[in-house]
C-alpha cells in the first residue's frame, strides 16, 4: 500500500517537506501557490509510486510552508519502519529504452542516465532522483505519455515537466563536457545532434517555457 507520509531524504528527525523550491516543486503566481481546489494539504498520487504534497486551496507560499512544517512532525522516515511495513521504493531502470517511439527513447535514456550516473543537479536530493526514475519507468511501460512531460502554453507548468526539463538539461551539459574532454569530433557532432533533438522535443529553447527556469 502506498504511504504518502513516508520520506527518503531530509534528516533523521524531519522530512523537511517545507524545503519547497519555487519553480521546481511548486509554481508561484502573484505570490500564491495553487491549485485553486479547503485550507491545508492533500496528497496526490503521481506516476503510481510517487506522492506530491499539494496545497488544497490557494494560499501564500509562507502559509504552504507552515502546513508542510506541521506535516514534518507527523511523518515517518521509511527506513525506520519494520521491514514488512516499509514500502518498496527501489526502481530498476534499464540503461537504454526499448520503446518504439524515438522521442520517448531519447528522453528515457537521458533520464536513466541522470539516475544511474547520479549526475549532479544543484539542490537535488535522493527524493528528486527517485522521482525521475518513476517518470522514466512510466515512459517505458506506457503508463505515462511523453506529451504529459512536454510544456505547452495550454497545458502550463507541472512538477513533472519542470523536473524532466531540469534533468535532461543536466544530462546534456554532462554529456557535452564528457565528449569535449575526449576530443572526439565525431562524438561531439553526434552529441550536438542528439541534444538539438532533445531540446526540440521538450521545447527547452522556448523562452515562454517556465519549466526551463527551475
Amino acid at each position: 500500500m502506498s504511504r504518502p507520509d513516508l520520506y527518503r531524504a531530509g534528516n533523521t528527525t524531519s522530512a523537511r517537506f517545507d524545503n519547497v523550491r519555487e519553480g521546481t516543486d511548486v509554481i508561484v503566481t502573484d505570490g500564491k501557490v495553487g491549485p485553486t481546489l479547503v485550507t491545508g494539504l492533500k496528497a496526490i498520487n503521481d506516476a503510481g509510486t510517487h506522492w506530491l504534497i499539494a496545497p488544497a486551496s490557494e494560499m501564500t507560499l509562507t502559509t504552504y510552508k507552515s502546513h508542510l512544517r506541521a506535516l514534518n512532525a507527523k511523518a515517518v522516515r521509511y527506513d525506520q519502519l519494520q521491514t514488512a511495513d516499509a514500502h518498496v521504493e527501489a526502481i530498476e531502470l534499464a540503461a537504454q529504452s526499448a520503446h518504439t517511439d524515438r522521442a520517448t527513447r531519447f528522453v528515457y535514456n537521458a533520464l536513466a542516465s541522470v539516475v544511474h550516473k547520479s549526475i549532479t543537479i544543484a539542490d537535488w536530493d535522493e527524493n528528486d532522483y527517485a522521482y525521475i526514475a518513476v517518470l522514466a519507468r512510466g515512459l517505458e511501460d506506457g503508463s505515462l505519455q511523453l506529451s504529459e512531460l512536454v510544456w505547452t502554453e495550454e497545458g502550463g507548468w507541472s512538477k513533472s515537466k519542470a523536473f524532466v526539463a531540469r534533468a535532461v538539461s543536466a544530462y546534456m551539459a554532462h554529456e557535452a563536457a564528457a565528449v569535449k574532454l575526449a576530443e572526439d569530433e565525431d562524438a561531439e557532432a553526434d552529441a550536438a545532434n542528439d541534444h538539438a533533438y532533445l531540446t526540440a522535443v521538450l521545447k527547452l529553447d522556448d523562452s515562454q517555457n517556465p519549466c526551463c527556469a527551475a
